[in-house]
């Protein structure tokens, strides 16, 4: 599931999610941590949210594309070592019922601030799930585009309510679909847009690095066949 692969990824002065998807490696967005010209030599640090305000391990870049980055870290540094991530993909056109995904971020909607018993300022940025559904019509060749549930939240002027919520994997039950890249204009904060796994494992350099790290080459599984294969012929 999305929640206990969590972590937040801080690099630059700022703050976003990435998504554990083998021992001592973690999927997030480019411009979150990926190399940036003048500061290749910045620290980029990675907490698993579901282990609470525990140290925070520091990690390398061990791939990068202009949309995705792989960072490195000891396994032992995020408090809990995990199995290889299942990868899925959407198949079906007009699946029933329509699957629902999730992601697990950062946004700035959840930012929580106050005053201390000795009257000092805090910050904190809860972690926030989001529900929707991706329409696989639209997004044949292009980005997955997660329509969200519900009421999205309200932002500042000018600002989107979902920043810092790049990074966040999406995904449907266990398998994991995308990454969350960018929170598009012109939907009233209803939709994110996510870069399809399958892209990623079209690379062989990805498909080597997360093969070393956990024995097993990364495949695709079809995430929206259950619900079919649950209906009567």
């Amino acid at each position: 599931m999305s929640w206990n692969r969590t972590v937040s990824v801080e690099y630059l002065n700022g703050v976003g999610a990435g998504c554990v998807i083998a021992p001592g490696l973690i999927l997030t967005a480019h411009h979150l941590a990926g190399p940036a010209a003048g500061r290749e030599g910045a620290p980029r640090k990675v907490r698993l949210l579901s282990v609470g305000p525990g140290p925070k391990a520091h990690a390398e870049v061990a791939w990068h594309r202009e949309d995705a980055v792989l960072l490195r870290c000891r396994p032992k540094d995020l408090g809990e070592v995990f199995a290889p991530v299942r990868w899925g993909e959407l198949t079906c056109t007009k699946p029933s019922p329509v699957p629902q995904c999730s992601a697990v971020g950062l946004p700035r909607a959840a930012l929580r601030s106050g005053l201390d018993a000795a009257g000092e300022a805090w910050q904190y940025r809860a972690p926030a799930t989001v529900t929707g559904r991706i329409n696989v019509v639209d997004n044949a060749s292009h980005p997955y585009s997660l329509q969200i549930d519900g009421q999205p939240p309200e932002g500042e002027a000018g600002s989107s309510p979902w920043r810092g919520i790049s990074g966040a994997g999406v995904f449907c039950e266990d398998l994991l679909l995308g990454l969350v890249t960018t929170a598009p204009p012109g939907w009233n904060h209803g939709r994110l847009e996510a870069l399809p796994v399958r892209q990623l494992l079209d690379d062989p350099g990805f498909c080597d690095i997360v093969e070393q790290a956990t024995g097993v080459r990364p495949t695709l599984e079809p995430a929206d066949i259950d619900g079919l294969l649950g209906l009567p012929p």
